[in-house]
């Protein structure tokens, strides 16, 4: 058995990294997980990668005899790229768009998130994928199934319907609904109005988005190393996505639990 730690370089200072490797080494620290809240830290301007420190902490956890996870840091966009682009943030049920800042607060259905996320992670991979002391990857952090409703996902909502029911008659039927669909354009993601059917179809096709960003982001990692052996970090909560059809494409399981404190 390997103990490991989680680095979160936002929270230490780059003058304690060697002694705190040191220290790790000391108390037989063999892994340690980087890079789960770096996209900013990795490419801090559009276009423009900084991996030179990550080279750094790298060799330095490797002359220690500590390996490393790294974590594709994709549910905290940098601030540059929800400036050029906020429409990518996600919308609650009530039309509203979450704050930025928020963790995980980004549209997996926008296609221009995507387009930077995969030019992120073609460099990112290329560089540490193959990398001899990069034990394991994780994707994302603790990924949520979070309902988002914004036009992107409303278009890919019904365009999911379409291929499961195939007609708005059988999506009639389905659903019980009180108010029959007679135009495509007529369905909506869930709201305030309760309609338990409806939910349930959008969380499994919410839970199918995001089972599709992670095999995307696994693709983009093996494409660069075949034998790459990749998790996500799970946890249980209100938008816990599909963790069982989401394991067949991982090599290695990884539950997170946070203890409840006593006030």
């Amino acid at each position: 058995m390997q103990i490991g730690v989680d680095y979160s370089l936002d929270y230490w200072n780059e003058n304690n990294w060697e002694a705190d490797a040191l220290k790790m080494a000391k108390t037989g620290v063999k892994t340690v997980r980087l890079t789960d809240i770096s996209w900013t830290m990795l490419e801090p301007l559009d276009n423009q990668f900084n991996f030179e420190w990550l080279d750094k902490l790298i060799s330095l956890f490797s002359s220690n005899g500590i390996s490393v996870i790294l974590s594709t840091p994709t549910s905290y966009p940098p601030l540059w790229l929800y400036q050029k682009c906020p429409y990518i943030v996600q919308t609650d049920k009530y039309g509203n768009s979450r704050q930025i800042g928020e963790k995980g607060n980004r549209c997996i259905n926008s296609d221009v998130f995507i387009g930077y996320v995969k030019r992120f992670l073609e460099a990112y991979a290329e560089k540490y994928a193959p990398h001899p002391n990069v034990a394991a990857w994780q994707i994302d952090d603790k990924i949520e199934a979070y309902p988002c409703t914004c036009d992107n996902c409303k278009d890919a909502f019904k365009s999911w319907l379409s291929e499961k029911y195939e007609t708005l008659g059988n999506i009639n039927m389905a659903f019980e609904n009180p108010y029959a669909y007679t135009d495509w354009n007529q369905i909506s993601p869930p709201n305030t109005v309760i309609n338990p059917t409806l939910e349930l179809e959008y969380k499994r096709f919410i839970c199918d988005c995001i089972e599709n960003f992670v095999k995307m982001q696994l693709n983009i990692i093996r494409k660069y190393n075949a034998k790459a052996r990749i998790t996500v970090n799970t946890y249980v909560g209100d938008n816990a996505p599909d963790y069982y059809k989401m394991k067949g494409n991982l090599n290695v399981s990884l539950f997170e639990s946070y203890p409840i404190k006593k006030v």
